[in-house]
């Protein structure tokens, strides 16, 4: 049996100067580095001296969803109970400007799942009729249904992880008390930094003084980020959604095309498979004590302090 307190411990530097002695003059141990965009520069070379965890709610897991874009609303209702009966825990379902919710959301139980009803524009009369519908079928029922608006929340994957933080740093210090506040992080690829990046979204979120479950992280998939490339799109939709689920969003989302369906279906069973066979579900924060994930993320929320 080994027994390991024969071995000593190096701190950083120690490890540093072993690697140099080691590489021989090709290369020295500071060359190494894992590069963000040229914004944020992580040496592999860290302890457990040098990272910290992040406060996360231990009754707050991240939830499948289906994205919906029928421009029937028939369509849509149909779509959306099929989904639901696949197992969707969540729908974020377009809504045209004339629908009516009781058409939209028949046979649906709201006390079950969570719903976003996506609106181009502001819409008065959808959030009356909402406030209605919900007086008349579920008074005494506690339901999770709310209106947001597509262009307010949105950060996009073509855009920098340094500029969108310092966008949603602004936006969470100009949050109004005791609302929900709904932002849709559109995940890019690669995979460690996106992690890091929705884990120090909600540190900056605490940060700037706002309640921890105030905020719902949606992270989207999104098709167009996958064409154009060698690798099957499921593989990719995977890593990405397995991304969303390490960096504890709220909510996990692949938005298809019309003509991708079955990707929608797939990509729904991916987060099943990461739920019931890797226990994603039940862990609080499955990268926690990860030493560059942790750095990364500390890197991250100090660039916008």
């Amino acid at each position: 049996m080994i027994n390991w307190k024969e071995f000593n411990k190096l701190d950083a530097q120690g490890w540093k100067s072993k690697v140099d002695l080691d590489l021989k003059g090709k290369k020295v141990a500071s060359d190494f580095s894992y590069n963000v965009e040229n914004d944020f520069f992580i040496s592999p070379f860290l302890t457990q001296a040098d990272t910290s965890s992040i406060e996360r709610d231990p009754n707050q897991h991240t939830k499948s969803c289906v994205w919906i874009n029928d421009n029937d609303i028939k369509a849509a209702n149909v779509t959306a109970l099929k989904y639901l009966n696949l197992g969707a825990e969540y729908l974020i379902i377009e809504v045209g400007n004339d629908w009516s919710l009781n058409v939209l959301l028949k046979d649906i139980h709201l006390e079950m799942i969570g719903i976003v009803l996506m609106a181009k524009t502001e819409n008065i009369l959808l959030t009356t009729q909402l406030r209605a519908f919900l007086d008349v079928d579920y008074a005494n029922k506690t339901t999770d249904i709310s209106i947001i608006y597509h262009e307010d929340v949105w950060f996009s994957y073509e855009d920098t992880f340094k500029n969108r933080l310092k966008e949603f740093s602004q936006l969470s210090k100009a949050y109004k008390p005791n609302e929900q506040q709904f932002i849709i992080i559109a995940l890019k690829k690669d995979f460690f930094a996106q992690i890091a990046e929705l884990r120090a979204i909600r540190k900056i979120w605490v940060n700037n003084g706002n309640k921890l479950n105030n905020l719902t992280i949606i992270a989207l998939a999104e098709a167009q980020n996958i064409k154009n490339t060698d690798v099957h799109p499921l593989i990719i939709i995977n890593y990405l959604l397995m991304s969303a689920h390490l960096g504890m969003c709220d909510v996990a989302v692949f938005r298809a095309k019309d003509d991708e369906e079955d990707l929608t279906r797939l990509s729904l069973n991916i987060q099943h498979i990461f739920k019931e066979e890797s226990r994603l579900g039940v862990v609080s924060d499955p990268v926690a004590g990860a030493y560059i994930l942790e750095t990364l993320t500390n890197e991250m929320v100090q660039s916008v302090s």
